[in-house]
């Protein structure tokens, strides 16, 4: 039998679920709610087609029922009239009997008949409400996929909130960004009034040149003493002495070549009349007179504020000299020379003074911190906290002690240390410079790509009983190559100071028309021995450590130190 109320359950499943879809918005949700209406549909057909097969047999149980109250009535009027015929009556009666009988019998199949249909039915109505179940469940599952979708609604909801924030966190930046333009307008504007008082103190400048050039004009004066005036239609403006060269010319006197006016070259001598002024004493024509010319190859310049110049390492005769100029309120000229008391300094010697000396050097290193010495060979110690390291392995053939991490600018730099040993007949001590891709272990001839300043004593192997200095390029492949020596009146058991100069701008006569990568220069002591032009291996190369060498021992080494630009 059919549970009361069960197909207006359906509908209102049906119903739920057509309310449930309205409150989906996700067009895959939206064809799951067809498909489940649709299946409804068809549930509630099936019920219906049920129902009106329950109402079909309730029916035939009812006639049935019926049919067998009539039997039954038929039986009692048939034993009446049996009782009230007796005798031949009562075959009649007996027949009549056996008919209501067979009646009753076919009532009674009718109505097992009937039993069994409406069991069929029951059958039905339980696989009905099966399906029934079946659907209730998937529309729990449609509704917890509609509460997914509720879910990823809110989080996009989310998102979007994050992004408006953004959005105002963006227009806020903009809003700066607007706010220091103005700034800049403000200060561009600022700039431009700067350049007009730049502009108007250029042309004071110029003016007060002008007036300096009336100056000069009055500095030039005859063999008398007198001033020389500057003939009609002689303009300064063609003078150039950017080729003057200067040589001396006796004990009070300098003579000026490569002076030139225009097209024209002349030569001027100047002589020192005492009393803090010279004079102009002659004038010629280039190559009307000869005199020795002093080294001017290498000088430097310092003035001194507000009105002196000095002039040093030029050379006389190989010793270097330095000559004052200071400009007297009068516009006489103050002339002084001195000695500096050393041999002439070359340009690699002046370069690596200033490395040494100027402020504006960078120091990369100064000292051993952060060295330590490569396995698998020589015996290292570190002592005077931290001031001296010392290689102490007498049998050690190429022990190393590296400071990494060290980068070095393609720009001028100085690398040197100092080293000293006890003695001995086979000993030497260097400085790997500007080296790259080094390896790890100390047992290899070279170090990476880089090159080894080398000071060494082996009166047997070299045939000479004088210290040498070296250089050699290191490369791949355990590999050292030679590239220039020099023997030199020094013991190795003195403190000798070691330095290799890297200097990109400097290429050497040697390099024959080749891409310069510039020259690596060693001193000793501070005094060059020899240039060689850097490689193209090591100079497209990044330099990032260098290390200390020994061969031998005792060594020890102190003042280490990098120096660049």
């Amino acid at each position: 039998m059919m549970k009361p109320g069960f197909g207006i359950m359906l509908v209102a499943i049906a119903g739920a679920l057509v309310v449930l879809g309205g409150c989906v918005s996700p067009p895959d949700w939206q064809t799951e709610q067809e498909d489940a209406e649709e299946k409804v549909g068809v549930l509630e057909s099936e019920v219906e087609a049920l129902e009106a097969e329950v109402k079909a047999k309730e029916m035939a149980i009812k006639d049935a029922e019926a049919a067998a109250q009539e039997a039954k009535k038929m039986a009692m009027e048939a034993e009446e009239a049996a009782m009230a015929a007796q005798g031949d009556a009562e075959a009649e009666a007996a027949a009549r009997v056996a008919d209501a009988e067979a009646r009753s019998a076919a009532a009674e199949a009718r109505t097992a008949d009937a039993e069994a249909r409406s069991a069929s039915a029951d059958a039905r109505t339980a696989d009905a409400e099966a399906r029934s179940a079946a659907a209730d469940a998937r529309t729990a599952d449609a509704e917890a996929r509609a509460a997914a979708a509720e879910a990823r609604t809110a989080d996009a909801e989310a998102r979007a909130a994050a992004a408006d924030a953004r959005i105002a966190e963006v227009a806020a930046r903009a809003a700066d960004v607007a706010s220091r333009a103005t700034d800049v307008a403000a200060k561009a504007t600022d700039a431009e009034a700067r350049l007009a008082d730049a502009e108007e103190k250029l042309a004071d400048a110029e003016a007060m040149m002008t007036a300096q050039k009336s100056e000069i004009e009055m500095l030039l004066r005859d063999a008398e003493g007198y001033p020389i005036s500057i003939p009609a239609g002689v303009d300064l403006d063609l003078v150039n002495l950017d080729a003057v060269e200067v040589s001396r010319a006796g004990p009070d006197a300098i003579y000026l070549s490569g002076i030139k006016y225009g097209a024209l070259e002349f030569g001027a001598l100047v002589r020192y009349t005492g009393s803090n002024e010279a004079i102009l004493e002659a004038l010629y024509e280039q190559g009307t007179a000869e005199l020795p010319n002093m080294d001017f190859s290498t000088p430097a310049f310092e003035l001194v504020p507000p009105n002196e110049l000095i002039i040093s390492n030029i050379g006389v005769a190989g010793a270097a000299y330095s000559v004052s100029l200071k400009m007297s309120r009068d516009g006489t000229i103050e002339f002084a020379t001195s000695g500096q008391g050393h041999p002439v300094r070359t340009a690699a010697e002046l370069l690596r003074d200033e490395l040494l000396t100027s402020r504006g050097t960078m120091r990369l290193v100064n000292g051993f911190d952060g060295g330590s010495a490569l396995p698998g060979e020589g015996s290292w110690s570190i002592a005077g906290g931290g001031a001296v390291v010392r290689q102490t392995d007498a049998e050690a053939s190429h022990a190393k002690f590296a400071v990494a991490n060290v980068l070095q600018p393609a720009t001028p730099t100085l690398y040197g240390m100092t080293a000293k040993v006890d003695g001995g007949d086979r000993i030497g001590y260097g400085l790997h410079v500007r080296a790259s891709g080094t390896p790890a272990s100390g047992n290899t001839w070279n170090y990476g790509h880089s090159y080894l300043v080398w000071v060494t004593y082996e009166p047997g192997f070299f045939g000479s009983d004088e210290t040498q200095v070296q250089l050699y390029e290191s490369m791949a492949d355990n590999e050292l190559v030679w590239r220039n020596s020099r023997n030199v009146a020094k013991s190795m058991t003195e403190g000798l100071t070691v330095e290799a100069l890297y200097d990109p701008r400097d290429c050497p006569e040697m390099m024959e028309g080749q891409k310069c990568f510039g020259a690596i220069t060693v001193l000793l002591d501070g005094n060059e021995q020899f240039k060689v032009a850097v490689s193209r291996e090591i100079g497209m190369r990044a330099a990032d450590a260098i290390a200390l060498r020994a061969l031998g021992g005792p060594v020890e080494f102190s003042d280490l130190y990098v120096h660049s630009r």
